[in-house]
C-alpha cells in the first residue's frame, strides 16, 4: 500500500511541476529576453558629433631605461668534427 500512495504522490508532484513550468517559464524567458535587448541596444548620450573624438585620459607612460644592457659579441659557430 505504501508503494501506490509513494507512485500516486510522486505523479502528482510531477504533473504539478510540469503545469507549473508550462506556466512560469514562458514568462522567465520573456523577462530574460527583454533584459538582453535592452542591454543590446546602444546608449548614447553624448550630444556630440558624429567623428568628434576626446580624449579623457592619458596612459602610463614607461620610464626610460637608464642604461642599455649590454649586446653580446657574435661568435661564428664552427662544428668540431
Amino acid at each position: 500500500m505504501a508503494i501506490i500512495k509513494f507512485i500516486l504522490v510522486f505523479a502528482c508532484c510531477v504533473y504539478l511541476i510540469r503545469l507549473l513550468m508550462r506556466i512560469a517559464m514562458p514568462l522567465l524567458l520573456r523577462h530574460l529576453f527583454g533584459k538582453m535587448q535592452q542591454n543590446a541596444t546602444p546608449r548614447t548620450t553624448d550630444d556630440r558629433p558624429e567623428g568628434d573624438v576626446s580624449i579623457t585620459s592619458r596612459p602610463p607612460r614607461k620610464p626610460a631605461r637608464k642604461h642599455k644592457l649590454p649586446e653580446g659579441e657574435y661568435v661564428d659557430f664552427e662544428e668540431i668534427k
